[in-house]
């Protein structure tokens, strides 16, 4: 029953592997021709959570001109896929949490991300909408004087009261 067990995992590990390969191959085409077919393609093997129709909708904002400046709140499955498809555009990712910072700066040489920090939580909501300077406290000043086409907001969590929420985002 133990090598029966082992090799079940193995054979989840291969597929992940595979999964993982397919979808940067998928990433790729998606990136240079994006279609929904391509983009579905991309998200399931990649474990993307966006659908295939929000992704193009984001996309088409994005090829609405030559060089776009991108500015994504958060890392995830999907952040090689916007910085390949804004490749001649200036792409800068926020993330708050440190593990996903590494991850995605191993993964995607190039990759501009930095690490962010919220010093609030969701349950603050209507207090936060009185105080603008609050929510402008900690985010990075060069970043705050650049002019940004497109601001995509996927994080930090806000399921919780007690989660960052994304006021500040």
């Amino acid at each position: 029953m133990n090598s029966f067990l082992r090799n079940l995992n193995h054979i989840r590990l291969m597929k992940q592997s595979l999964m993982k390969i397919a979808g940067r191959f998928w990433l790729r085409f998606a990136a240079k021709y994006p279609s929904i077919y391509l983009l579905e393609k991309m998200r399931n093997c990649l474990g993307i959570q966006l659908t295939s129709e929000e992704l193009m909708l984001i996309t088409s904002a994005l090829r609405r001109k030559s060089r776009v400046n991108l500015l994504v709140f958060g890392t995830g499955n999907d952040s090689e896929y916007w910085f390949r498809l804004n490749s001649s555009g200036k792409t800068v990712f926020l993330e708050n949490d440190p593990s996903w910072v590494r991850n995605a700066k191993s993964i995607i040489p190039g990759l501009d991300v930095r690490h962010i920090e919220y010093n609030t939580v969701r349950s603050q909501w209507c207090d936060l909408l009185k105080d603008e300077a609050r929510l402008n406290d900690g985010f990075p000043d060069e970043l705050a004087k650049n002019y940004w086409d497109v601001i995509l907001v996927d994080a930090p969590v806000g399921w919780k009261d007690s989660d960052p929420g994304r006021m500040k985002s």
